[in-house]
């Protein structure tokens, strides 16, 4: 932290950046309050790279604090879309929804769902040729089981207080996953 301190006070941002973030990475060994801090100010300093991902793995492993994991998440993921990396975007969105749902806040998370079940939809749009290769695969059993956690997540408030079949997350083959979501979402 004091090399930093003494590249902002000689106006080297990019130097002060830097070591804020090796100060971090000490940080996180040693105490956990500061490695927050530390990130603050190399947000203050280059806003521009983005640290939201990594301030919310610190907020979700050593605090513990889900909703402001998944409020980092999301600006994370807001980051990666306007940065065009769709992929990673998508991941940081998956990220934020199951740390809300985790932590309670379900109307957050179904939002979140919502805007990946887009996703969902444009697979069932591919031609069935193209559906079983290896990455449409990868994707269509990521969206089944992040909306079969959501579900599980709803059974805790069901108001009824039983688990129904409803709710049940179910485990299937990738043949009959593309059959199963034909059946939910068209």
């Amino acid at each position: 932290m004091e090399a930093a301190n003494m590249y902002e006070k000689e106006d080297n941002k990019y130097h002060a950046h830097m070591a804020y973030h090796n100060a971090v990475d000490c940080f996180l060994k040693i105490d956990h309050p500061m490695t927050t801090e530390a990130l603050k100010k190399a947000d203050l300093l280059k806003d521009n790279l983005g640290n939201d991902k990594k301030q919310a793995q610190v907020y979700k492993r050593y605090f513990n604090d889900l909703d402001k994991a998944s409020e980092h998440y999301q600006l994370a993921s807001l980051y990666e879309e306007r940065s065009g990396t769709k992929h990673w975007s998508e991941r940081a969105l998956i990220k934020a929804a199951r740390c809300a749902a985790t932590g309670g806040n379900s109307q957050r998370a179904a939002k979140m769902f919502e805007k990946l079940s887009g996703i969902v939809a444009g697979l069932l749009l591919i031609s069935p040729s193209d559906s079983w290769s290896i990455n449409a695969r990868r994707k269509l059993s990521c969206c089944l089981c992040n909306v079969s956690l959501f579900k599980q997540h709803r059974i805790w408030s069901n108001p009824a207080g039983g688990k129904s079949n409803l709710f049940r997350p179910t485990r299937l083959s990738p043949r009959s996953q593309h059959f199963v979501l034909q059946k939910r979402w068209l």
